[in-house]
């Protein structure tokens, strides 16, 4: 063994490379492979490499060599490998290859069976804790600088799977694509660090406890809710300010988040529907950058300015409440504009992007506690506040109400959220109440937690709960999980389908209702698909036109079978008729509740609040243990808290939002021309059972699922809705109740004959048939004039719709796949092919557009010119049979592609000129941070180097440098021989 053998054992550097970020095993075990090479240079595989300075004369510049770019990431060198470092013994002699399906192979035993997304780290110190499998390889300094080029291009490929194909792009300001006079201003309440120059802060008041804690060492902050004026600017900058003096509190740069951290808050979490949270989520970042994010630590995040004030305080999230919804929608599709956009695309062909979108449902109904799994010791009688929260990526983003029960809480809650697809697993959490059994707090004690696997599509129940880190069974909770993947095409693939959806015939488009209603299992999301689609493209007035004239068909033909039979008078299932669930009922149910809820919120709830508050007994039934003199009392304050409402109510005809008038008005007018010219009931009944019916009576009876309570009315005050929504129902129907089914009402028939002529001109003045002069009181947010911020259509086609807040590609692509499978289940044996030749258009399924007219017309850069090509492209006369075919094709296109997206991402998928030019980026491109750590990102972070530079200034240093770093260093000795060689070549020089 000579001298120089020997030597680099001491003066080695390590290259560390994993095989992908850690997976996890059923019992939540980390599992790595690591492999560790050397060179005389040294390279470490999942792994290591060592450097022998006796040949450092000889290294070579590190440019990437017409050799190499042709190798198309592949690699085959006689380099030396171990599994134990700190024997020279140990080291063998093998052929270390990097085949063209990216494994990593010695000789034939497959060290690393795939490289894509692999980490790669340089490391400096001789000793190296690692996780498992460690491999050493040692060789020449030549074939070590070229084995690091290979693995930085196999780093930067996706392995298997969809989700390792996520690419952030530019935020819009980076593109230089905003008008500078383009901005949004706003007072709006804020959550954050209380500004240490500012004494003139009003604290404003708000929930305690945030639902993402703030990360920081500063224990000292101290945060609170607090106005401001916002300011949002053109170049992506929102600053807030002092809203006296107008003095700069806070600066906060959105163009460095992605649009997955700008996130609409569950109304459960500050029982506001108004709330945003802004800011960088850690977690998230660590699973959208599996590679990167030792790369980019936490500390780093912070430092790249999200929010400073002029004391340079580092904060990473924001909480900003906004006084109307309206303001909402305007920020939220604003600032999600001016943030960076995530795509999925194969790098080979960076075209083809998609957009993928996870949205959860997540029904908690109730838990069920074995009798000793709950202290005992609870001095309150009804059991201690149970309530459940949903978590994930460390915070807590909706929670149930508190209710107390020792063994039973029953929640009956709904959750939807929308996450990125790397979301694999949430928490539930079941937490106890720590201070008086009704209020959330931090010290709140968790008795039991379930994980759900956000992976897989479907239904889940009885999720088992397991109490800390005991492994103890204490009950189960009984939820309902419902997760959809969904995705996305480019916009423009979507063009021809929502040209045609815009043209369809009112005949083919009531043959599509029919026919997706008739194949349909479940009618409310049919329903949800259809509102959101029609209503992000302006058409759903076309929409309910087609499902009203579906719906009267069985009307006429009770009709027409009354007058055969010479009957006088409707029978009662003409009253009945909308009663029941259908497309029609329930897309005017899911419309009214979204255009109307403002409405339900200034009209329905204070009204709760003052039942709730004043919790008077309005018990009229004697049987309920008052006796009639009771009942008689409660009588005459139950008919007072309905002549308030019914006041209300009549008085603010005005204020009901416009779309629901109309479509009242267009749903009578149907009526009756379908029923006998003298049938005056069945109209006003109609009316009834959706003014009424699906939309007062439901806010009344289940407030806190209409977000109008906090927390579930139980008691006196359930009993009084409940009784008020009966007698507004008997109101609306203009009846009377009955000495034999409800005797105790009968006093109240008096009221109903008093007010019969008000609910006929109340619904006259809804419908138009009489002059409305009432004033508008409810100072409603419909009459606020709204901004609009211009910004690219292929920007704009990724933002949620404003006003709604719907997303409209996410609709059409639900409704393609409705269509086909309706399609599946209608084609006949005669026609098995979806896309042999679509007799229409004529495009081919994979290129969708293989003709150049075509071809151009998809990829016009102007809307109107394509919008005029494409309307005369298509034929006058549009056929349900057309938009299926349409369907088909865009809906073959996008599983084409994804079956694509789920393979690795191989050197050979390239062209040569395509993996010439990757591997040139990959390597100049390539970043090295103090610990090592090599990465491949856009940002700017400091304290780092690119790979290059790095490779020249280490690889080139003398022997008694690295003599230095492994000696053991003394007293005397100065403080730059004792530092690591990449530690010195990132040390600032003084001035």
């Amino acid at each position: 063994m000579t001298s120089n053998e020997l030597n680099f054992f001491h003066t080695k550097i390590h290259l560390k490379v994993e095989a992908h970020p850690p997976d996890f095993n059923s019992r939540g075990l980390c599992v790595k492979r690591v492999g560790l090479f050397r060179g005389a240079t040294t390279c470490l595989i999942e792994n290591y490499c060592s450097y022998n300075p006796s040949l450092t004369n000889h290294i070579p510049t590190p440019i990437m060599t017409n050799n190499e770019l042709e190798s198309r990431g592949t690699f085959e060198r006689v380099l030396s490998w171990s599994f134990h470092i700190k024997s020279e013994e140990s080291w063998k002699s093998a052929i270390v290859s990097i085949t063209n399906d990216g494994k990593l192979l010695a000789g034939s035993e497959v060290l690393i069976d795939e490289l894509q997304r692999c980490n790669i780290q340089i490391l400096f110190d001789k000793y190296c804790v690692l996780i498992e499998r460690k491999v050493y390889i040692q060789g020449p300094k030549t074939d070590f600088i070229e084995f690091i080029k290979v693995l930085s291009s196999w780093q930067s490929l996706g392995r298997e799977g969809f989700s390792s194909k996520w690419h952030p792009a530019m935020s819009i300001t980076e593109q230089g694509k905003v008008e500078g006079n383009q901005l949004l201003v706003c007072r709006f309440k804020v959550f954050a660090p209380l500004p240490f120059k500012s004494k003139h802060i009003k604290i404003a008041g708000g929930p305690a406890v945030p639902m993402y804690p703030l990360k920081t060492p500063d224990a000292t902050l101290q945060e609170d809710w607090f106005y401001v004026m916002g300011h949002l600017k053109s170049d992506g900058i929102l600053n807030l300010l002092h809203e006296g003096d107008g003095s700069l509190l806070y600066s906060v740069d959105v163009s460095q988040l992605f649009t997955s951290e700008i996130i609409q808050i569950d109304h459960s979490m500050f029982q506001n529907s108004n709330t945003l949270f802004v800011g960088f989520i850690d977690e998230l970042r660590r699973q959208q950058f599996p590679n990167e994010y030792p790369f980019l630590s936490k500390q780093r995040l912070v430092r790249e300015s999200f929010l400073k004030e002029q004391d340079s305080k580092n904060i990473t999230r924001l909480l900003i409440q906004f006084p109307l919804h309206i303001d909402l929608e305007d920020w939220f599709v604003t600032l999600k504009a001016f943030a960076k956009r995530e795509h999925y695309y194969l790098q080979h062909n960076p075209d083809q992007k998609l957009r993928s979108s996870k949205h959860v449902t997540l029904e908690v109904t109730e838990a069920k506690f074995s009798p000793t799994a709950l202290p005992s010791s609870d001095s309150n009688s009804e059991g201690p506040g149970l309530y459940a929260e949903l978590s994930f990526w460390g915070a807590t983003w909706c929670r149930t109400a508190i209710v107390k029960s020792r063994t039973n809480p029953f929640w009956k809650e709904n959750f939807k959220l929308e996450c990125p697809c790397s979301t694999e697993s949430a928490r539930i959490l079941v937490k106890k109440c720590s201070f008086k059994n009704e209020a959330f707090s931090q010290n709140d004690v968790i008795l039991g937690e379930s994980r759900v696997d956000l992976t897989q599509s479907g239904k889940s129940t009885d999720k088992r709960l397991i109490i800390g880190s005991s492994n103890l069974e204490i009950g189960s909770l009984d939820t309902t999980l419902t997760v959809g993947e969904i995705r996305i095409l480019p916009h423009n693939a979507y063009k021809i389908f929502e040209s045609m959806l815009r043209s369809l015939p009112p005949k083919d488009l009531q043959e599509m209702v029919i026919t997706l209603q008739s194949s349909s299992n479940d009618l409310e999301t049919l329903s949800s698909i259809l509102l959101d689609s029609f209503q992000s493209l302006g058409i759903e007035t076309e929409l309910f036109a087609a499902l009203r004239e579906t719906a009267m068909k069985p009307l006429d033909s009770m009709t027409r079978q009354n007058r055969v039979n010479a009957k006088t008078t409707s029978p009662n299932s003409l009253n009945t008729v909308f009663r029941g669930n259908s497309a029609l009922t329930k897309c005017l149910e899911m419309y009214f509740l979204r255009v109307g809820h403002e409405y339900l919120e200034k009209v329905i709830g204070p009204f709760v609040q003052r039942i709730s508050d004043k919790n008077i007994d309005c018990e009229v039934d004697p049987r309920a243990g008052g006796g009639d003199a009771v009942a008689k009392t409660n009588l005459g304050h139950l008919t007072d808290y309905v002549n308030e409402l019914w006041e209300l109510m009549y008085s603010t005809t005005n204020d009901l939002p416009r779309q629901i008038k109309d479509q009242l008005t267009f749903l009578r007018k149907d009526v009756e021309n379908s029923v006998e010219p003298d049938d005056i009931k069945t109209p006003l009944n109609a009316l009834s059972a959706f003014i009424f019916l699906r939309f007062m009576c439901p806010a009344l009876l289940n407030p806190k699922l209409f977000f109008l309570a906090k927390e579930h009315q139980t008691g006196r005050t359930q009993r009084t809705l409940m009784l008020v929504a009966k007698i507004l129902m008997m109101m609306a129907n203009r009846g009377k109740f009955s000495e034999y089914k409800e005797p105790y009402m009968v006093g109240l028939n008096t009221f109903l004959e008093e007010h019969d002529q008000m609910v006929i001109d109340y619904f006259d003045k809804l419908t138009g048939r009489k002059m409305d002069f009432s004033e508008r009181i409810l100072d409603m947010s419909d009459v606020v004039s709204r901004l609009s911020v211009e910004v690219p259509p292929a920007i704009l086609s990724e933002l949620p719709t404003n006003p709604y807040l719907i997303d409209k590609y996410h609709s059409l692509v639900q409704l393609i796949h409705c269509l086909n499978e309706t399609r599946s289940l209608k084609k006949s044996s005669s026609a098995k092919h979806i896309s042999s030749e679509p007799q229409m258009l004529q495009i081919d399924d994979v290129d969708f557009g293989s003709q150049e007219f075509l071809s151009s017309l998809l990829e016009s850069s102007s809307s109107d010119l394509y919008d005029t090509n494409l309307s005369s492209f298509l034929r006058q006369n549009v056929t349900f049979q057309d938009l299926l075919e349409q369907a088909a094709i865009v809906e073959v296109k996008s599983s084409k592609l994804c079956e694509l997206f789920n393979k690795p991402e191989l050197p050979s998928d390239f062209t040569a000129g395509g993996w010439s030019e990757f591997e040139r980026e990959q390597f100049s491109s390539g970043i090295v941070d103090k610990k090592g750590h090599l990465g491949h990102i856009n940002e700017k972070l400091k304290e780092c180097r690119p790979l290059e530079d790095v490779l020249q200034k280490l690889l080139l240093q003398t022997s008694p440098s690295f003599d230095s770093l492994a000696s053991t260093p003394t007293v005397t000795a100065k403080p730059e021989k004792r530092l690591n060689p990449i530690t010195r070549l990132f040390r600032k020089k003084k001035t």
